[in-house]
């Protein structure tokens, strides 16, 4: 929608529509009158089914079965995994509640059926203030364990790309603060879960995010988005952590050219990425050249991934977007508690 869209240099045609609203690009596209040869999006939630009714319209490499671009809604993504014996994770949309049975010691989440980010989600135990939510809500069983952020590219019926990234949360948020590596047996593990859910739902040719936690008893998948994988995986985690060109790639997936395999060992420069926040009560304003001098301090080698720009001002954080910074590093006796108390140390 914006008519000053930082791509808009780039185009050739422009015209500011939402991109949730498909039939106006459609119609717009049509009206061009081009011969089109993909279509990418950089982005999640509606976009990503604007990306796939353009690509199904205009029959481009990359589109997907509408039974599979449905999986990007939570509530059909339970549905069917449940009925494919691959999630036994309790949830149910606030509306109907009546029918979730509450029980006593056990925490819940509260969280939007259509959201993104990490905001608005809440923790609850034994009774849930139904009255401050309504049907745009769902309430789901609160599981602990390893949690796994997972990026894959299938062509042709063959995982191209499979990545594993261990993520954790700033103490006492859902706000994601750290991807790191994780070691070879992690991902065999996994893949044999994932081989089996791409097999059931017979996903051939897709680019995949997927969100999964890992309890001593099963997997279960969180969240899944046929679209990059996002925290700025595709522009500097892939190329840092895996020496891995996910851009290029993705472009010429959608062009429908091949994709380079990659090698699950293949190990870059760092081994670490986390989102830095202000854990203060204090505005901090953004100052990049004395973030690089305070960190310097205290960890020998790091890249900084600015975020934002310097001279904003940033309050404490209320969704993952709300971060000072992110820092590439390999110090792994570091932990997420302490890089932010260092962080506002004098």
């Amino acid at each position: 929608m914006n008519e000053d869209s930082i791509g808009k240099k780039y185009c050739d045609f422009f015209k500011n529509i939402s991109t949730w609203n498909y039939s106006d690009a459609i119609e717009w596209l049509k009206d061009l009158g081009l011969s089109y040869l993909g279509v990418g999006c950089f982005s999640y939630g509606n976009a990503l089914v604007t990306q796939q009714k353009i690509a199904n319209y205009f029959d481009l490499p990359g589109k997907l079965p509408e039974e599979l671009v449905n999986l990007n809604n939570k509530v059909y993504l339970r549905k069917m995994l449940r009925a494919n014996h691959l999630s036994t994770l309790n949830e149910i949309v606030i509306k109907d509640k009546c029918d979730f049975q509450v029980e006593k010691d056990r925490l819940y989440i509260v969280k939007p059926l259509v959201g993104g980010s990490s905001s608005d989600i809440k923790v609850y135990n034994n009774k849930i203030e139904g009255d401050k939510y309504n049907e745009s809500y769902m309430l789901q069983e609160y599981i602990s364990g390893k949690e796994y952020r997972i990026s894959l590219i299938i062509q042709d019926s063959k995982i191209k790309f499979y990545k594993l990234m261990n993520k954790e949360n700033l103490p006492a948020t859902f706000f994601t603060s750290r991807f790191s590596r994780v070691n070879i047996e992690e991902y065999k593990e996994i893949e044999l879960f994932l081989k089996k859910f791409l097999t059931i739902f017979n996903i051939k040719n897709a680019i995949m995010k997927i969100d999964l936690i890992k309890d001593k008893q099963r997997n279960e998948i969180i969240e899944l988005d046929f679209g990059i994988p996002g925290d700025y995986f595709e522009t500097y985690i892939s190329k840092y952590f895996y020496n891995y060109d996910y851009v290029g790639n993705y472009i010429n997936f959608i062009l429908g050219l091949p994709v380079q395999e990659d090698n699950v060992n293949h190990e870059g420069k760092y081994s670490y990425f986390d989102y830095i926040y202000n854990i203060s009560s204090n505005p901090f304003t953004i100052d990049y050249s004395l973030i690089e001098k305070k960190l310097s301090k205290y960890i020998k080698d790091f890249g900084i991934i600015q975020t934002k720009n310097d001279g904003d001002i940033i309050g404490f954080p209320k969704s993952n977007l709300d971060n000072i910074c992110a820092v590439l590093h390999n110090e792994q006796n570091l932990d997420i508690k302490s890089i932010h108390e260092l962080f506002f140390s004098n």
